[in-house]
């Protein structure tokens, strides 16, 4: 109901507040980094493409909006 739709809003604007969003992305961003380059260590194998859907679903979570 309306309650728990301001105390979204207030959980949201204190995240803001402190920026939160922007941290969780630069963590984000470097966990699927480290991710792809971990793959890296697999590149020999006769399984690329399963290497590059992975890599490929690591960065989808970056762009993704929800």
């Amino acid at each position: 109901g309306t309650r728990r739709k301001e105390d979204i809003a207030f959980v949201t604007d204190f995240i803001e507040k402190y920026d939160g969003f922007r941290s969780a992305r630069e963590t984000a961003v470097s966990a699927v980094h480290d991710a792809v380059a971990a793959l890296d260590a697999f590149s020999g194998s006769a399984d690329r493409n399963y290497l590059s859907v992975l890599a490929g679903l690591a960065r989808y979570v970056l762009s993704r909006d929800r």
